[in-house]
């Protein structure tokens, strides 16, 4: 976490926000401004379980210092609540893709 505990702080921060975000029960624009408040230390972002299928893509283009995303879609642990759909990617998210500018 580039030894900065407010890198630390943020990015896992970060993590946990979007780790729990549900739409609809959750609110897109209260989390884009909580990545917009984070953005200037966040460099890596791991991603357990995204339980929605948010716009990733969205996301990462508030983040300019990222130079590092792992990320898996689904969720753990989910028991007797599995649904279909929870897992993998839809066929709209596999065109995501991330530009460089070097």
């Amino acid at each position: 976490h580039g030894l900065t505990w407010k890198q630390l702080f943020f990015e896992t921060y970060l993590q946990i926000r979007l780790e729990e975000f549900e739409e609809p029960k959750d609110d897109l624009g209260e989390l884009l401004e909580c990545v917009t408040a984070c953005q200037d230390y966040i460099f890596t972002l791991t991603i357990r379980e995204l339980r929605s299928h948010l716009d990733i893509e969205q996301v990462c283009n508030l983040l300019p210092n990222l130079t590092k995303l792992d990320m898996t879609y689904g969720i753990k642990k989910c028991g007797m609540e599995y649904v279909r759909m929870m897992f993998g990617m839809k066929i709209s998210e596999r065109g995501l893709h991330f530009h460089s500018d070097y």
